[in-house]
């Protein structure tokens, strides 16, 4: 029997928000001075040219937004139309929720692990609102992999040493690659000589997808599909660790499953995803009507995604009283939040994403501020 999984694809992000929400523009670098004017930033969406930047390439997500679902849809949630500047104003704050897709200019990274042995080129995306940033790296690895190789991989990226990456040939762990990612974004959007304060609110957040391989039958995470057999007590516990990096004992298992401690989605044909709120989700996805081999790749991105927006917006709601004083640009946004993650669950009818914002208690809330 070969091992459970054949590919591995890694998604990594954190999350950022801006002490001081950039609606001053004596804090910004003259070349972003639209993100403190949302009709700006509007206009901004169907632009075709890219901004350059010291550090950073920025680009208008005018291309994502007609080819990947999960941003065409959340446009529609946050009530943007396809049309960019359509009846947008400064008074509406609403294009704020839509990011910039920033790529770094000079970063020569790679995935490196000693045990398994295994390198793989990794890739670096920065989301920029004008609220907060959040730093996406990237790497598919394809190799047989047993779930406790899957696990020492995730313990790596949780850990400092040895570090899991190398940076232009030096070693260097999650956190420094977040770092060196936030003083480029610190500073290219900042005016030279200004300060621009942050809060690290989500240090490290992981998806893990992981494909078996055609060899081995699906099986089922459940009590369904009933036709399916399920995995084991032991492989259910090593799932859960290949995304925790430790080992999970069976009373830990039996203690998470009878008390809904994580979320499971399911998904066709036995594929399903497990999700530790606070750590991050692990997919596992084979076969089915929805080719999910094929389209692996492709689904990861867009729960990672899922991932990222609904975080930055549940915790912009969550501090919209600090952020500015509680001033009122900053309260119109939060509402304007709170009312996308609401519409999100009607217009991106992924599994993944109505079982995120229906199942998470504080998204669940961050739902309802709109309408208060």
């Amino acid at each position: 029997m070969p091992p459970p999984v054949e590919r591995l694809v890694v998604s990594l992000f954190d999350l950022h928000l801006w002490t001081k929400p950039l609606v001053d523009l004596q804090l910004l670098n003259p070349m972003v001075a639209f993100l403190a004017d949302p009709a700006e930033y509007n206009n901004l969406r169907g632009a075709t040219r890219k901004i350059e930047l010291a550090n950073l390439c920025l680009f208008p997500l005018n291309i994502e937004l007609s080819y990947n679902k999960f941003w065409e849809r959340y446009a529609l949630a946050a009530g943007l139309h396809a049309n960019a500047g359509a009846g947008s104003s400064t008074a509406d704050v609403s294009p704020w929720l839509l990011p910039l897709r920033g790529r770094p200019k000079l970063l020569d990274l790679s995935f490196q692990s000693s045990k398994p042995k295994l390198t793989a080129k990794a890739y670096a995306t920065i989301w920029l609102w004008p609220f907060g940033w959040s730093s996406q790296i990237e790497f598919g690895i394809r190799a047989p992999l047993t779930f406790n190789e899957i696990s020492a991989i995730s313990a790596g990226l949780r850990g400092k040493r040895p570090a899991p990456f190398v940076l232009g040939g030096k070693p260097k762990d999650l956190s420094e690659i977040f770092k060196t990612l936030a003083q480029m974004v610190v500073g290219d959007i900042g005016k030279p000589g200004k300060v621009l304060a942050d809060s690290l609110i989500l240090p490290k957040h992981l998806v893990l997808t992981l494909v078996p391989p055609k060899e081995i039958p699906p099986r089922r995470y459940g009590n369904s599909p009933s036709d399916l057999a399920r995995w084991s007590d032991a492989d259910r516990a090593r799932l859960h660790g290949a995304l925790l990096g430790r080992q999970v004992t069976l009373p830990e298992l039996i203690g998470w499953e009878k008390n809904s401690v994580f979320m499971l989605t399911k998904f066709d044909a036995g594929n399903f995803a497990l999700t530790h709120f606070d750590n991050g989700s692990l997919l596992m996805l084979g076969e089915g009507k929805h080719k999910w081999r094929e389209s692996r790749r492709c689904f990861a991105r867009n729960v990672s995604c899922v991932c990222v927006t609904a975080l930055a917006l549940l915790r912009l709601i969550e501090r919209r009283a600090q952020l500015a004083n509680g001033g009122p640009v900053i309260g119109n946004l939060a509402k304007a939040s709170s009312k996308a993650l609401d519409s999100l669950v009607e217009t991106y009818r992924n599994s993944f994403c109505r079982n995120l914002l229906d199942n998470y208690g504080p998204i669940k809330r961050a739902r309802e501020i709109w309408r208060a």
